[in-house]
């Protein structure tokens, strides 16, 4: 289980074999303590904390209680598979693999690899060439068959790994060892178990609350819708958006609510909610915090040397912000409170994840959901943790333009702004005059009035600290043709989808229920191959019999990802926030009284009409994949 993909999953009280021998269940009225079920007792009383992934310190009983060795075994195994990515994800094969009385294996992910022997020793043949190491032993193995031998105890294990630069990893325990099995010593209990806990014919009522989803957190978009839902067993409840009225709720029914629309970036507002019971009230509050979403996003590393850092977007398939793995060295670094940073500065991307390394052999855990500037600790192997914001410091002075370059077309709105912490800055557009900023306000221009098609111009910046040090910087805009979006016939619409989402698909309903593209999460749609304000547009069309428009629809990434559900327009332009007030055009321009040129009738295989194009070319963006006849002539499309 622990050396395989997937997440390991433990009862309870396994750990150290809770109850061993006792019956199970002594009958409803009975005390816990009297059962085989899993009773803590005085087994946990006692204090734990942990420094890093399996370092502890502890005291009491619950210090006894992790020394057992079952307990030990499983610290050992979750070393084990946190330091190797082969044994979590990636593929497997028994090919080659020869047991000794047990089971063997070999496990692969990128450049991951590892020869897994359990119960026992094992013989492996075809191994890639390299240096393995054995993480229990420290021994080390070349060639292209491996032997490598083992006690045939349960619970023994080795794991090779290719090029690992770590040598032994863990120490000789109860079940897992070299040649002799080791026992942690103070295992003793000090016998004060606490008293048995009587069963009653009812349970206590759980306390109430208000459930808001998203609980809180950062968003991109210009509004965020919120649900809120008040507990069954509430008496009475109620949320409230800061600067604004108390909403009341009835219990067991939600309720939603949008914010953003009034909100700047960067700006938060704090939801606040009351749940009453007949045992009293409980109150909470949540923080949402609008984020501008062309801001760019920096990870702020401490370590000795600069870390190489993996960065990725997940989807289908994953969109890596790094390159390929190892990823890229950090830059830097910069000097922060007395303190050397490396960092990264990722621009375009709402959330993602990482990975710290050596660049080698040696790796972080994944750090994921990253929304915002973070700083981490990396101690430059296996173990890099969250870390706070550094105290006292004066973040340089800058610049920030929203959106930060890239493409548009007609003409773009960008707003620059000069932080706080500035004494002064400006900028200027190409070759242009010097626009003087006021620290803390905004200021918009626009550009693309007089640009061709095709044109870039460059944004310069410069803003200048108390301390005057002055810190400069740059966006390239380019004026890309107007996107002429082909307008096909029936039932559709168009999806113009965020840059980290590469399978789009639509699922489309009415009422009793009738589906239009089948179960959840729909059909694919089709990526027509152009861009409307830099995202690619994706097309929906339904293709089956029903005549009548679907009420709602919902994009998709391919089941994960996905929009609220959105009411059905038909012809409409939509994006993650909703519809949009896209135009769609045919690109038909109609002079005078000059005769439109006829349609072009397009037919199935079968001689029934599927559509009426401009020209074959159009077809593509309307129909699905497979052969059609056009003037009497077949064509594929793929």
């Amino acid at each position: 289980m622990f050396t395989f993909r997937g997440i390991p999953c433990l009862y309870y009280g396994s750990e150290i074999g809770f109850m061993r021998g006792a019956k199970i269940d002594n009958g409803p009225n009975g005390p816990l303590s009297d059962t085989g079920r899993a009773y803590f007792g005085g087994y946990i009383t006692g204090d734990v904390t942990a420094t890093d992934f399996g370092e502890y310190k502890a005291s009491g009983n619950v210090d006894a209680t992790l020394n057992h060795d079952l307990a030990q075994h499983l610290i050992r195994l979750n070393k084990i598979r946190q330091a190797v990515p082969a044994l979590r994800k990636g593929q497997w094969t028994d090919e080659g693999c020869k047991a000794n009385g047990g089971i063997a294996f070999k496990r692969a992910y990128k450049d991951s690899y590892a020869l897994v022997a359990l119960n026992g020793g094992a013989t492996f043949t075809d191994c890639p060439a390299g240096t393995y190491t054995d993480l229990v032993t420290g021994k080390t193995y070349t060639g292209s068959t491996i032997t490598v031998d083992a006690p045939n105890n349960q619970g023994q294990v080795r794991v090779l790994v290719k090029d690992w630069t770590g040598g032994k990893l863990i120490d000789d325990g109860a079940f897992i060892y070299e040649t002799a099995a080791q026992h942690k010593g103070d295992q003793t209990y000090d016998g004060n178990e606490e008293a048995g806990t009587t069963w009653v014919d009812e349970a206590p009522l759980p306390p109430v609350s208000v459930s808001l989803s998203p609980a809180g957190g950062s968003f991109r978009t210009n509004t965020l819708t919120v649900t809120a839902e008040l507990s069954e067993d509430a008496l009475s409840g109620w949320y409230q958006i800061e600067g604004q009225d108390k909403v009341d709720l009835t219990p067991g029914q939600a309720a939603s609510f949008t914010i953003g629309e009034d909100m700047d970036f960067d700006q938060t507002k704090t939801v606040t909610w009351s749940a009453t019971s007949s045992e009293g009230e409980k109150t909470g509050k949540v923080t949402y915090t609008k984020v501008d979403p062309n801001a760019s996003i920096t990870v702020y590393v401490k370590a000795d040397k600069a870390p190489t850092i993996y960065a990725w977007v997940p989807s289908t398939p994953a969109k890596e912000l790094t390159g390929a793995w190892h990823g890229k060295t950090m830059d830097g670094p910069e000097e922060i409170g007395g303190v050397n940073y490396w960092y990264k500065t990722f621009d375009g991307v709402e959330s993602f994840n990482v990975i710290l390394n050596n660049g080698s052999g040696a790796q972080s855990g994944e750090i994921s959901g990253i929304t915002g500037d973070i700083y981490l600790e990396y101690d430059g192997g296996t173990s890099a943790k969250k870390i706070d914001a550094p105290v006292n410091t004066v973040a340089a002075a800058k610049v920030t333009l929203s959106p930060n370059g890239g493409d548009f077309e007609k003409t773009v709105t960008v707003t620059a702004t000069l932080s706080n912490n500035a004494q002064s800055g400006w900028y200027k557009i190409g070759n242009g005059e010097q626009v003087a900023l006021t620290p803390g306000k905004a200021a918009t221009f626009t550009l693309g009035a007089d640009m061709m098609e095709g044109e870039s111009k460059t944004v310069t910046w410069s803003a200048t600290s108390a301390d005057n040090e002055t810190k400069t910087g740059s966006a390239t805009f380019n004026k890309m043709k107007e996107v002429v979006i082909p307008t096909p016939t029936g039932i559709f619409a168009y999806f113009l989808a965020p840059s980290d989402w590469s399978n789009i698909h639509a699922y489309a309903w009415s009422d009793g229920p009738v589906e239009y593209a089948g179960g959840w999460p729909g059909v694919a749609c089709t990526k027509i191959g152009v861009k409307k304000n830099g995202l690619d547009v994706w097309m929906w069309k339904y293709d089956g019999d029903l005549t009548t428009a679907p009420t709602m629809i919902i994009f998709n990434n391919g089941g994960g990802q996905q929009t609220k559900d959105l009411k059905f327009e038909n012809g409409a332009v939509y994006n993650l926030a909703g519809k949009t007030n896209e135009s769609v055009s045919t690109g038909i321009n109609q002079v005078g009284s000059k005769k439109a040129p006829a349609k072009l009738k397009i037919y199935s295989i079968n001689g029934v009409k599927v559509a009426e194009v401009n020209k074959v070319s159009d077809a593509e963006y309307v129909l699905a994949p497979g052969m059609y006849i056009c003037n009497g002539k077949k064509f594929v499309i793929k």
